[in-house]
């Protein structure tokens, strides 16, 4: 019997119905976020993106009560100027609000194609957070900042630069981060490109009226709305209108966690669940006494648009309470041998992480006597244990980082799948066959597909077409090289004739 997984919807949606031209636009919109219990969620993050132009963006976070306002001072010819499809320029904006506290929106702009990295560091520049790291398509682009580094610590109060660079082009701009509030949120940093949202779409059409579904349907400016916080799972939903005085509330689910803490020093240890998690840290881990608390969470999340994954675990989380680390630590988590599937072998399970854009695979250790999967592990907000094929995209500096970690594991191959014309420079080390040959499918079929494959072409086009082939016929592990070779060039990465 199939488990169901658990959705989050919104309890609560109302206010009038309204239709607007481009140059009309709302003057204020508030609402409350609550659990299903009614109490209210404070330090969320309430985001409202354009959908028909994500240039067009508005967030908020909830006070102690659980209310958010959303306020658009923008004119009808301030909106008409940023409807452009393709800016202009790139560019790097301030971000708002600014000071802020706990969360903030980081606009920026690309004229056209280009791996884009945006980070933020302290006065000492030195880097605590990377919030986008990714190719991206030309178009007017945003991520939001909730004032933690990459360990998942709330950064202390002050002055942080934040720098974008995409190609020859490099801006910094500073903020202000405040002392206050809610210094403890682990809301899910989001990243909201011009394609769409990064997290996944939760359905609402149930809990529209038919009147509101008719005016939606009738192309009326809708909204994207994303919510994030402590301990939440992601909400996001779509076809949202607004209009000036609407009320518009939304109930969040909150993972259940069970908690397990303990103090350990710079001998190492470990601490576990009773349900077989497990994880231990080596000597000299800690550069001092700290402590640790182990969360698993009783629920697992949506299928985060990842269809072939299945999660076979509870979600895990290690909080390190902000100690300064050094060494390795590894994660044991226990799958539930029930859930996978009769043709699958135990061999097919990994771990997985949710960096707050997407679940990526980490490679482990199968325990088929005690189920569990272990592995050393990085920080992240949450861990899992899945099983199915993986399917991923990755950039160009991922695939270079790919490529010498993997420099001596027979498994791995690199496919080019360009023209021989084009193969006649290339990645070192790759094989080639021709996405557009006749006999494609049948080559591809001809590989080990129990082996790992990290596919490329001139930009992603045809290396995205061949993964789904790769895909369809059964192939376990896929990576799919955005921005492909004019990319890797552009890089200055190593070439072979």
């Amino acid at each position: 019997m199939k488990r169901r997984i658990p959705r989050l919807r919104a309890i609560s949606f109302f206010g009038a119905l309204w239709l607007y031209t481009v140059s009309v636009c709302f003057a204020s919109v508030t609402g409350t976020v609550t659990f299903p219990d009614g109490n209210p969620v404070s330090g969320a993050l309430v985001l409202f993106t354009d959908e028909n132009n994500t240039g067009i963006h508005y967030s908020s976070v909830t006070d102690s009560n659980g209310k958010y306002t959303i306020t658009d001072t923008m004119t009808g010819v301030d909106r008409d100027a940023e409807t452009a499809a393709v800016p202009e320029d790139f560019d790097l904006h301030q971000n708002y609000p600014n000071p802020f506290n706990p969360a903030t929106t980081i606009p920026f702009s690309l004229e056209r194609p280009g791996f884009v990295e945006l980070s933020v560091y302290n006065v000492l520049g030195q880097k605590i957070r990377t919030l986008v790291h990714d190719y991206y398509s030309p178009g007017e682009h945003m991520a939001v900042w909730n004032g933690l580094d990459d360990r998942g610590t709330g950064a202390g109060a002050g002055v942080y630069i934040y720098r974008l660079t995409c190609g020859g082009f490099m801006k910094t701009r500073k903020m202000l981060l405040l002392d206050g509030g809610n210094r403890d949120m682990k809301g899910i940093s989001a990243v909201v490109p011009s394609t769409g949202g990064v997290v996944p779409k939760q359905a609402f059409p149930d809990q529209l009226t038919p009147k509101y579904q008719e005016k939606i349907a009738e192309n009326s400016p809708t909204f994207r709305v994303l919510i994030t916080g402590d301990a939440l799972f992601p909400l996001e939903l779509s076809g949202i209108t607004m209009n000036d005085g609407d009320i518009l509330d939304f109930t969040v689910s909150l993972l259940q966690f069970r908690t397990s803490a303990t103090v350990t020093a710079a001998a190492g240890g470990k601490i576990e669940l009773g349900n077989g998690a497990r994880v231990v840290f080596s000597e000299n881990f800690f550069t001092d006494d700290t402590t640790v608390t182990f969360l698993s969470a009783e629920l697992l999340p949506p299928e985060y648009a990842v269809p072939y994954l299945h999660p076979v675990s509870s979600i895990y989380n290690v909080d390190l309470h902000g100690a300064s680390v050094t060494g390795a630590e590894t994660l044991s988590l226990p799958y539930d041998p029930s859930k996978i599937g009769a043709d699958t072998e135990e061999t097919d399970l990994f771990a997985a992480h949710w960096d707050g854009v997407r679940w990526t695979s980490k490679k482990g250790t199968v325990d088929t006597v005690s189920h569990t999967i272990a592995f050393e592990s990085e920080h992240y907000p949450y861990w899992a244990v899945f099983y199915g094929q993986i399917v991923e995209n990755v950039t160009v500096g991922q695939a270079y980082s790919m490529i010498g970690e993997n420099n001596t594991n027979p498994r791995f191959v690199i496919l080019d799948v360009r023209t021989p014309a084009e193969y006649a420079e290339h990645i070192p080390g790759a094989i080639n066959i021709d996405y557009k040959s006749e006999t494609f499918k049948n080559d591809v079929d001809a590989l080990d597909k129990n082996n790992m494959y990290l596919v490329y072409c001139l930009a992603g086009s045809r290396s995205a077409g061949a993964v789904q082939i790769m895909q369809e016929l059964g192939f376990r592990e896929m990576y799919n090289m955005l921005g492909g070779i004019r990319e890797w060039i552009m890089m200055d990465y190593p070439l072979s004739e």
